[in-house]
């Protein structure tokens, strides 16, 4: 296949071939996404041996506590992480917002984003700080997005 053009006027169909390769970790994103999971913790969930703490963004206050408490802190959470340090992120105006995309958009993504959610659930399973209930909460959360990922364990995925 040909290599991928670089440019701010791509067309419907570039975007697409950057996106699928993004997603299978075949090309880098930005520089803040460079790669996929499985490009970055391939080396921490084959050594068996490795602590592997993770920080949930959506709940970061409890697993920063958490972790820091693991590791000998007193749990306390400072306010540079808990501060918006992506700001003038938020104040960037996107072209395509998440708030209008449709059931079939968020059921493709899922689709196109299942070897990177099975790496999730691996990651979360290896997690030394998080418990049961906690590993739950992430799963349900993700449910509700992908109806299909029902349940913690890795699946197979398929792209038909």
């Amino acid at each position: 296949s040909q290599p991928l053009r670089v440019g701010t006027n791509l067309s419907a169909l570039e975007c697409s071939h950057w996106a699928w390769a993004a997603v299978q970790g075949t090309v880098p994103a930005d520089y803040h996404n460079a790669w996929n999971y499985d490009w970055y913790a391939h080396r921490v969930l084959g050594n068996k041996q490795a602590h592997l703490y993770a920080l949930r963004v959506e709940h970061l206050e409890q697993d920063w506590s958490t972790v820091d408490q693991m590791l000998g802190g007193t749990g306390k959470v400072p306010p540079s992480v808990l501060s918006s340090q992506n700001s003038a992120v938020n104040k960037k105006t996107l072209r395509v917002s998440h708030h209008n995309t449709t059931q079939l958009g968020i059921a493709n993504l899922c689709r196109a984003l299942c070897d990177e959610i099975q790496m999730y659930k691996r990651l979360l399973l290896r997690s030394t700080n998080l418990d049961v209930d906690d590993i739950e909460r992430s799963i349900e959360e993700l449910r509700q997005m992908c109806p299909e990922e029902d349940s913690i364990q890795p699946r197979e995925c398929h792209y038909d």
